[in-house]
């Protein structure tokens, strides 16, 4: 019985074997072939299309010119390579391109409902920036010119802000690169070369941050170097902007809409610790704990041979600035080795004069809050070359200290100053600077020589100033309600001697000193020099 079963089923196995053989074979060769079509359609028709339509589809859209030498794909890696790509204007102007580049698009981005790179690289990237004498930027043409055109006399409709497309990119490689920036309006050029950037985790359909880095330098030698960490929903970034050895005269074409100089000499260095976010359809841009200074700065006015301004060093720290809020705050500034030198010629010109560019205030803009702990300048000096006067004035060694400065006039304005005379003599003044330039300040000056004077007093007499000094020390206040200029205080002359043209002694003082209070209006002093400076 059980035998006749076992020939049974043994049958019954046999026969569903035979029938299921072809069936499956039938599959494997279904799911093989697809394979193959698949595999053909990635593999070689997929780029073969690629690479012969992109040129037509660029001219199209874009209105430019785009060349690709290699495209290859994986489709079951979904991986993208592409080999020697550029993307020009019609006139041949470089805009974008590559040498390497290296796409990873992961299977779980189905998961997902998004586009998910694993893995984006690009080799010797380049981009060329260019604004034109309009203002108009090359590669905002570019989406212009992508954008889809309206017939004729319709309407134009409303748009809403649509969400920002499903995304992650896991990691992001940029190695070699290079951005050249052309300013047609200010003439401004350069060249940011050896451009790496590293980005990982960044995604549209979640808060994650994902650390950045980026740092390229210029062959003036400066580096770029910007790292942190980023989001886009929501949109936020924070970290540090450093630009070290920047060379200042690449930034000429910026400074002559400020200044009627060209700057010669100098280097530049920032650190920007930063936050930055989008909050209410607003940008907010905070910056904290950030740094500025210059070193060996050279200004050289327009026209002349020799700078008219020098700057041995300028260190701004602990710089804090809310954009919202419209305010800004430094820790402390230090000038080191500032050095001024100024003419005025026959005619009673300063060439300094001119220096500045007149600009017009925004009055419309709300006003922004400044304060300044501490300022502090060190080892300075000034000189003026007067041809009307035939005096020559000068100041080294100058040292200023203040603090507690804010845009808030009520407030007074602690400050020490002291400097000497190259001629000979010193001179010091200490006290508060109040609204409007008021002046309450204690000052001094000792062993001033005289003998410079000269030139002033040969307008008035046949006669010349070998020797003198002279000293004082009081109280000088200016804005009082009585008079415009009131000094307390002492004054002294000593060994003062004039000759006449051969030599002989007309006037001697050995020691003179007189104690007095005394109110001059400003207006009198102008009025009275005036006349002296001008030789007449």
């Amino acid at each position: 019985f059980f035998q006749a079963e076992d020939g049974i089923l043994d049958v019954a196995v046999t026969g569903l074997q035979t029938c299921a053989l072809p069936i499956l074979l039938g599959v494997a060769l279904t799911v093989a072939l697809l394979a193959a079509l698949y595999a053909l359609g990635g593999f070689v028709l997929l780029p073969w299309y690629a690479q012969r339509e992109l040129s037509q589809i660029v001219a199209e859209k874009l209105q430019r010119k785009a060349q690709v030498d290699e495209i290859k794909f994986n489709p079951f890696t979904l991986t993208l390579e592409a080999k020697n790509f550029s993307l020009k204007e019609h006139d041949g102007r470089p805009l974008v391109s590559f040498k390497h580049a290296l796409i990873d698009l992961e299977w779980r981005a189905l998961l997902h409902r998004a586009v998910v790179f694993g893995e984006i690289r690009l080799d010797a990237p380049s981009l060329h920036v260019e604004i034109g004498q309009d203002g108009q930027l090359n590669l905002a043409a570019l989406a212009g010119a992508s954008a889809h055109e309206q017939p004729a006399g319709a309407k134009p409709q409303e748009t809403k802000a649509a969400p920002l497309p499903r995304f992650a990119i896991h990691e992001l490689h940029i190695e070699h690169g290079a951005i050249a920036i052309d300013d047609q309006r200010t003439g401004y050029k350069n060249l940011f070369e050896d451009l790496a950037i590293k980005l990982s985790s960044l995604s549209t359909y979640d808060d994650a941050k994902g650390p950045y880095a980026l740092s390229a330098r210029t062959p003036g030698g400066a580096t770029l170097k910007w790292k942190g960490e980023a989001s886009v929903a929501p949109l936020a970034a924070s970290g540090t902007l450093a630009i070290e050895h920047s060379a200042l005269p690449e930034l000429q074409p910026f400074v002559k809409n400020f200044v009627n100089a060209a700057i010669t000499d100098g280097r530049l260095n920032v650190e920007l610790p930063y936050r930055i976010a989008v909050a209410g359809g607003k940008p907010e841009l905070k910056i904290s704990g950030g740094k500025f200074s210059v070193e060996s700065l050279a200004l050289t006015a327009d026209g002349a041979t020799a700078p008219a301004f020098k700057l041995a060093a300028l260190n701004i720290d602990d710089i804090a600035l809310d954009l919202a809020a419209r305010s800004a705050s430094i820790g402390s500034i230090s000038i080191d080795a500032p050095e001024l030198k100024a003419q005025r010629d026959e005619n009673g010109v300063i060439d300094l004069a001119g220096l500045l560019v007149p600009r017009t205030p925004d009055t419309a803009a709300a006003p922004w809050q400044i304060a300044i702990a501490n300022v502090a300048l060190n080892a300075g000096s000034v000189a003026l070359d007067d041809r009307v006067s035939g005096l020559a004035p000068a100041l080294k060694d100058i040292a200023l200290k203040a603090s507690d400065i804010t845009g808030d006039f009520s407030k007074t304005v602690p400050f020490e100053i002291s400097a000497a005379i190259v001629s000979g003599g010193t001179l010091g003044a200490r006290g508060k600077l109040a609204a409007a330039g008021a002046v309450d300040a204690q000052v001094n000056g000792t062993a001033i020589a005289l003998a410079p004077l000269q030139p002033l007093l040969a307008r008035y007499a046949n006669a010349a100033l070998s020797s003198g000094e002279a000293a004082f020390s009081g109280t000088l206040k200016t804005g009082q309600k009585k008079a415009a200029l009131t000094y307390a205080g002492s004054a002294s002359i000593n060994n003062v001697q004039i000759n006449d043209q051969t030599g002989v002694p007309l006037i001697g003082i050995n020691q003179g000193r007189l104690g007095f209070i005394t109110d001059i209006p400003l207006d009198k002093i102008e009025a009275t020099l005036r006349p002296m400076l001008q030789g007449e």
